[in-house]
């Protein structure tokens, strides 16, 4: 490489790395405040030791980082960010496509009673989508400080979950403390918000080891707290998560004596808790007959067939906000189909599949995965077991796993340029 050459690509270098810096500090900062903050800040708010001075935290927080992303947009579209690779340009350009939807999807709805509604739910929505994307796309724990507060973030979750054990008596404290209805004056998150945030941290956490057995260690741990705090959907998903690690580790692992010793310490737990696991709000699993809460979802799983059926290529935008009231929609991707026509459905499914594939590929093609590549496929393989089983179009865990998929390309990049430039 000529000496001009080489002078071109050092300033080019120089330019970029303040806005990476930038955007690496805010996605860092932004997911310490949205996962792991997240579950301290409503326990404080919880228990009274403090008022919720920033209402429910999350909203306010992605709407921040959604602005630091559009502030950015210059230089996120640009080479050295998403708009260098197709799979950013994928979800950017379908995000657009799910904007301009909504906006029509609105203006067609008139003078409805519920447009104004529908339209601040879809849009809200693709906020908490870009945020995601942006944090997941730049999060970085590298370094000893970043490690370090991380950690502390790790140790705090844990802390205020097993507090809430303590001062309950019981496996259940978390449950009894997050699940109570919300008050408008306290706005207290509810127990599947934070059993979102212990998933994320969970995977995170996991993600960062290279060691099979640890990454069971955590996700077990996991799987404990979250039965204790109620949120099944999250709870299973953490226990697919563990038998999905234990395949990888099983297959890819040149010591699997660990793994296996795990597996059958899980096995014996789960055996001699069992009992316990009935008591608790998951232990509804085995008997959904008598859940309140699965004949509802039944109830509204035939509402959105029925309006599938009805209207299978444009949908019904809102129709949940017009038929039965606010957040009573399919608790599946099938929710995307009325929100966002056939053609929206199709792409949002597109977007969940290509990404789980493609991550999980890189983890059993790669001798070593990196972090960013373990932490892409657990959550992508997260987001695909909820939009199948629990949670609609609105949830953001899918916009995670997109994001974590583009960092972990980010990476796969900058690795081939520094090598190409010290040849």
């Amino acid at each position: 490489m000529s000496e001009t050459t080489a002078l071109r690509h050092a300033v080019a270098g120089t330019l970029t790395v303040r806005p990476r810096r930038i955007a690496e500090g805010v996605a860092f900062a932004g997911f310490l405040v949205l996962f792991p903050g997240f579950v301290v800040y409503h326990y404080a708010v919880a228990a009274g030791l403090m008022p919720a001075f920033l209402g429910g935290l999350f909203g306010i927080t992605s709407l921040l980082v959604a602005a630091a992303a559009v502030a950015m947009g210059g230089w996120l579209l640009g080479r050295e960010a998403w708009g260098g690779l197709p799979q950013a340009q994928f979800v950017l350009m379908a995000t657009a496509y799910f904007v301009v939807w909504s906006l029509m999807a609105y203006l067609t709805l008139g003078s409805a009673p519920y447009a104004g509604d529908a339209l601040v739910e879809s849009l809200g929505t693709l906020v908490l989508w870009l945020a995601a994307f942006f944090v997941a796309s730049f999060c970085r724990i590298e370094g000893r400080t970043r490690r370090l507060l991380f950690g502390s973030a790790v140790a705090a979750v844990v802390g205020v979950l097993l507090a809430a054990m303590v001062e309950h008596g019981s496996l259940l404290g978390p449950l009894v403390l997050f699940g109570g209805e919300p008050d408008a004056d306290t706005p207290v998150s509810s127990y599947q918000q934070v059993g979102r945030s212990v998933l994320v941290v969970a995977m995170m956490l996991a993600a960062l080891t290279r060691v099979y057995w640890r990454q069971l260690v955590v996700l077990a741990s996991a799987t404990v707290l979250l039965t204790g705090l109620g949120s099944r959907a999250h709870l299973f998903t953490a226990a697919g998560l563990f038998m999905l690690v234990l395949a990888i580790s099983l297959l890819r692992a040149r010591r699997r004596g660990a793994s296996i010793v795990l597996l059958l310490v899980a096995a014996a737990g789960v055996y001699a808790g069992w009992s316990v696991f009935l008591e608790t709000r998951a232990g509804e699993i085995v008997d959904l007959a008598s859940s309140t809460s699965w004949s509802m979802r039944l109830e509204m799983q035939a509402l959105v067939l029925q309006v599938i059926s009805d209207h299978p290529l444009l949908g019904d935008f809102g129709y949940h906000l017009r038929e039965v009231g606010p957040g009573l929609y399919a608790h599946n991707a099938l929710s995307a189909w009325p929100q966002f026509g056939l053609a929206g459905f199709l792409l949002y499914a597109a977007l969940i599949g290509y990404f789980s594939a493609l991550s999980l590929l890189r983890v059993l093609s790669a001798s070593v995965a990196s972090a960013a590549w373990r932490m892409a496929s657990m959550v992508n393989f997260a987001a695909l077991v909820l939009v199948v089983t629990s949670e609609p179009v609105f949830a953001m865990l899918p916009a995670l796993g997109w994001g974590f998929a583009v960092n972990a390309l980010l990476e796969e990049r900058k690795r081939r340029t520094t090598v190409r430039y010290a040849a």
